[in-house]
């Protein structure tokens, strides 16, 4: 039996973690950003899921770096990205 089921597209979790360029592998860029919290944002009972987004050096020069999300719990399975 699994211990684990990889369930976000059905659960309404769509995120992409940028984390540095995996073709140069700077290591400060590599390990830079990037994180999660469960955390109850909306008081409701149910824990929320945060995830924190890293960069590239490039994307944070131009401003357009990826944002971090709020995914709040529905309390049915599912969640919203908010």
């Amino acid at each position: 039996m699994d211990q684990f089921v990889e369930v976000p597209a059905t659960a309404g979790i769509k995120f992409m973690l940028t984390s540095g360029d995996p073709e140069k592998r700077y290591i400060i860029e590599a390990k830079g950003g990037g994180g999660v919290a469960w955390i109850d944002y909306d008081g409701d009972g149910f824990p929320d899921l945060f995830l924190v987004n890293g960069t590239t050096f490039e994307q944070w020069r131009r401003g357009d770096s990826p944002r971090s999300r709020i995914f709040r719990n529905n309390g049915d399975g599912t969640f919203t990205d908010v």
